[in-house]
């Protein structure tokens, strides 16, 4: 069995066969990813589809829009830190932010939260053990995911 201290839930990976101990492993959870998309699409209208969303978030990071953060904690936070009175905000706007910023730092924001639950898996494990992510066909998971550092996304 695989205990966490930072934060992760813990779920049997696999079983060999009914006679065969069961093998453990560390779980995160994100509560919104593509949702904080189909809300911006939805509710505030900055945009039409999620192919266009790349694109805009694309063209954003060459314009100044100033450091433009948001947390989609629509339902609270996950995994690692069981926030579940947490809620949404976006910060960092300014008059030169354009709806692409804010689409970015939503796509960032669930590479982020992604990255947290790797680092508390890695703080548990006692050591940098993680080295690919299996994800998948979410392109959001891959958006910052060479640019964070984290681990190497696979689809």
């Amino acid at each position: 069995m695989v205990d966490s201290r930072h934060g992760l839930l813990t779920t049997v990976a696999y079983q060999m066969g009914p006679n065969e101990p069961p093998v453990y492993a560390l779980e995160g959870s994100v509560a919104v990813a593509g949702a904080a998309l189909s809300w911006l699409r939805d509710n505030l209208t900055v945009l039409s589809d999620f192919d266009q969303a790349q694109k805009l978030a694309e063209e954003a990071e060459s314009e100044n829009g100033g450091e433009v953060y948001f947390v989609p904690a629509f339902s609270g936070l996950y995994a690692p830190y069981w926030q579940p009175d947490a809620r949404g905000i976006i910060c960092g706007i300014t008059l030169d932010t354009k709806k692409g910023h804010i689409i970015r730092a939503a796509l960032e924001a669930v590479c982020f939260q992604t990255r947290d639950i790797l680092q508390a898996m890695n703080r548990d494990y006692g050591k940098e053990t993680l080295s690919v992510l299996q994800v998948n066909e979410n392109k959001i998971v891959n958006f910052r995911s060479n640019e964070s550092k984290c681990v190497k996304c696979v689809i």
